[in-house]
């Protein structure tokens, strides 16, 4: 921790482990690669190289075992604000760190919803940093973690407590339904968060050594009624949220290694609070608290509309060969694969021939020829699939705007929307393409 707060972005740490037998009156200790990975992603540092060279001494039972770790960097000053707020500033509580976390997931899950206000900033709906700040909340309180030296938290009064028992955080998501019972809970609940979101961590964020704050909001009258869905619309109702836009595209390149770091900081305060507070935490417990409910893999929905259409003699066709698919050689694909990016919506769920799916794309990410190859294969599924239907295709539409930017409620600007995810993902994470 000491010495990556020491490095500038970009800076280096090289450290040399030496392996084999160790007398005992030495004191040295095994070190297991599993370690020096889990200290890259809780302080926030890439893993450049490893490698291991032969003694110099020419000992044939000891080895040297060598990390060079590195700070990302950026390029726009994004990465040393993070880490200057993340490890430097002061807090009362949790709330900076929620902030923080909330806006990186909004950028990696649904940076559709985004808007560019100017060249120096981007907006989101505030009712989504609202959404994502009462599900990254739940289920620590549900553990009765303490995010501050009291325990008294602004936001957590009656409507969000009621939640906890009406709710999992996993329900928490755009385009969910809202039953006319939970419906003024949560908008309660939502109101609240976006007023304490406004007034103590929003404002009080602010850059090093300036009173300059680093978020702005801009709030807005509630429309009249409550939610019956967690739509943009409803969402965007309770005013703007603006985020600078190099901690924008940040989040959305490095958040990888940023939200391991924020975990890791937030788990440190939460152990330091129960120790004030006579309390005993278990470190794997609250971490597993903290982990972010990603969505569900299902595709029933989806699987099941492609059984009714070739049970009343339709034709479904692989998207990827076109060759006619039976009900034995049925397989659900994730188009951008649920390994490189957890996404379960009717969008990037296509039928695919089973040996297909299972022996040749697997988990690669289909390359840029090969969705322009099936974009006619695949157009006509999401037609019969899902636009013939009126559920499915309120549904399709609602994923399609969150997830993906420029889709337009255009099948084909979708086409290329999802090619401009596909290359992201293959810029940044570099998985196996087919």
């Amino acid at each position: 921790r000491k010495l990556t707060l020491l490095l500038n972005p970009g800076g280096r740490i090289h450290i040399t482990l030496r392996q084999g037998p160790v007398e005992p009156e030495r004191g040295l200790h095994d070190v297991p690669d599993s370690e020096m990975e889990a200290l890259a992603r809780e302080h926030g540092a890439l893993i450049e190289f490893n490698t291991t060279t032969p003694d110099s001494l020419d000992r044939p039972d000891v080895s040297w075992r060598h990390f060079l770790f590195r700070l990302p960097d950026d390029g726009m000053g994004a990465m040393p604000l993070l880490r200057s707020i993340i490890l430097n500033d002061d807090k009362s509580s949790t709330y900076k760190l929620a902030l923080l976390r909330t806006v990186g997931r909004i950028a990696n899950d649904s940076m559709a919803v985004s808007r560019d206000v100017d060249n120096d900033r981007v907006s989101v709906p505030l009712g989504l940093v609202a959404l994502y700040w009462i599900r990254a909340f739940m289920p620590l309180m549900k553990r009765d973690f303490p995010q501050s030296p009291t325990n008294r938290l602004a936001f957590a009064k009656q409507d969000f407590m009621a939640l906890l028992s009406l709710m999992s955080e996993k329900d928490l998501r755009i385009g969910m339904p809202i039953s006319s019972e939970v419906a003024p809970i949560l908008h309660r609940a939502l109101k609240l968060a976006a007023k304490v979101i406004t007034t103590m961590p929003a404002h009080y964020t602010t850059y090093p050594n300036s009173p300059d704050q680093v978020f702005q909001t801009s709030t807005t009258s509630n429309r009249n009624g409550f939610p019956t869905a967690l739509t943009i619309e409803y969402l965007n109702s309770f005013g703007e949220f603006h985020i600078p836009q190099p901690l924008w595209l940040a989040f959305q390149r490095f958040n990888v290694w940023i939200d391991p770091t924020l975990t890791s900081e937030w788990a440190r305060m939460m152990m330091g609070y129960a120790k004030q507070q006579g309390r005993t935490l278990s470190l794997a417990d609250i971490h597993l608290a903290l982990e972010w409910s990603d969505p569900v893999r299902d595709v029933v929905a989806a699987r099941q509309r492609a059984v009714e259409l070739i049970q009343s003699s339709q034709s479904i066709h692989c998207v990827w060969t076109g060759k006619k698919i039976t009900l034995d050689r049925l397989d659900m694909d994730h188009c951008i694969p649920w390994s490189a990016w957890p996404c379960g919506d009717l969008w990037n769920l296509m039928p695919a021939d089973r040996q297909v799916n299972q022996t040749m794309k697997r988990e690669k990410l289909p390359s840029a020829e090969r969705i322009h190859q099936a974009k006619d294969r695949i157009l006509e599924w999401w037609e019969l699939g899902y636009e013939s239907v009126d559920s499915l295709k309120t549904r399709f539409w609602q994923e399609a705007d969150t997830t993906l930017p420029g889709a337009n409620n255009s099948t084909t600007d979708l086409i290329d929307a999802i090619q401009l995810q596909r290359m992201r993902i293959h810029r940044v994470q570099l998985p196996r393409e087919w």
